[in-house]
């Protein structure tokens, strides 16, 4: 029998989860013009606080800025999500090999990533593109690799 403290925290863990792939499942349900005005919200927000003149800026201007820059926040949020979704696996498999609790967690965070953009080629004007599962694959793999860091870490610590 786990104690309880471990038990809660396993079960926090998978309620995150569960969470995770209940978010990205209802990011990739957005149509494609859903998805753009959210991630053009979150783009237009960064470009006010990293360049404090864009409002200044012509409006042809702002709009190219917003246009390029969006599609690396959009990236971005691929690998981040998929960093923390891998990290989340990684914690939960604990119990097992180091090596073996990586590549499970990689595959897991992956495999979710091929059955994401799978999902997106049936919602309206969406896409499924090798090319995120790549960018979700490599955050899985930065996820995985963080977990390893904290994991070296807090034995180093707790021993």
């Amino acid at each position: 029998m786990l104690p309880n403290k471990l038990r809660k925290i396993r079960f926090l863990l998978w309620a995150v989860l569960l969470g995770m792939l209940l978010l990205i499942f209802g990011f990739s349900s957005q149509t494609g013009d859903e998805s753009g005005d959210m991630s053009g919200k979150v783009t237009e927000i960064l470009l006010r606080v990293i360049r404090p003149d864009f409002e200044k800026l012509p409006q042809k201007e702002q709009a190219e800025m917003l246009k390029q820059t969006n599609h690396y926040v959009r990236k971005c949020a691929h690998f981040a999500e998929y960093a923390l979704l891998a990290l989340v696996f990684y914690l939960l498999l604990r119990t097992y090999p180091l090596k073996l609790r990586a590549l499970l967690s990689w595959l897991g965070a992956s495999a979710y990533a091929v059955t994401d953009e799978i999902h997106q080629l049936y919602v309206g004007e969406r896409m499924g593109r090798a090319k995120d599962v790549l960018i979700d694959s490599f955050g899985a793999a930065a996820g995985v690799t963080l977990g390893i860091l904290i994991a070296k870490r807090w034995k180093k610590k707790h021993g």
